[in-house]
């Protein structure tokens, strides 16, 4: 801008005129350009097919849990039959339907607890859906998707029912993600189930 205002003539010009220049020829010679790092967005995963339009848990980011199973469970939120317990030293398996009812903003961190009848943590599960590959940014409105989780009993757990709670959390900050229930109520995490652990 300098150059095209300055007169044409003198010293003003013609010094312009050699700092652009100067600048053209070390942006070329020495500057090189960097990479980000950031990669293409993930592919969506295959959309679920819901066995039930209504939502058995939605946290404030949108986060929708639309159904749930739990290998073993007594009880759950999704409802089901008595089922067989579960020995120590096996693994838990959860299968977990998810969808949202708007764009989140934040990667949040799903965590699956295991907790005994004293309310101590026997197991856990810290991760975003998918092994990381779909994070909360990227979940889309209306398109549903499953994930599995798997927890491992230790071999030394004292038998008894096992109550199984989940919720979200900022990894960042360890923030967990409010929860609003039915009645109004806010969480931080449900309860989707109940095991019956046999030695």
């Amino acid at each position: 801008i300098g150059v095209r205002y300055a007169p044409k003539q003198g010293l003003i010009f013609t010094g312009l005129a050699a700092l652009l220049a100067v600048q053209v020829l070390v942006s070329n010679t020495f500057l090189q350009p960097v990479s980000t790092g950031l990669l293409d967005p993930p592919a969506p995963p295959q959309t679920a097919v819901l066995t039930s339009t209504m939502p058995i848990a939605i946290w404030q980011d949108g986060l929708i849990l639309q159904d749930i199973s739990v290998r073993g469970a007594l009880t759950s939120s999704a409802g089901g039959a008595e089922a067989e317990p579960v020995e120590a030293g096996q693994p838990v398996i959860i299968e977990a339907v998810w969808d949202s009812n708007k764009q989140s903003d934040k990667p949040y961190t799903l965590f699956i607890h295991l907790l005994d009848e004293q309310g101590q943590l026997i197991a856990q599960y810290d991760g975003m859906p998918l092994n990381g590959q779909w994070p909360t940014t990227c979940w889309q409105s209306g398109r549903p998707f499953s994930d599995v989780y798997e927890l491992q009993l230790p071999d030394d757990v004292q038998a008894g029912i096992i109550k199984v709670t989940m919720g979200f959390y900022f990894w960042p900050t360890g923030e967990r993600l409010p929860l609003v229930q039915p009645d109004g109520r806010v969480d931080h995490n449900i309860d989707i189930g109940a095991i019956r652990l046999d030695k």
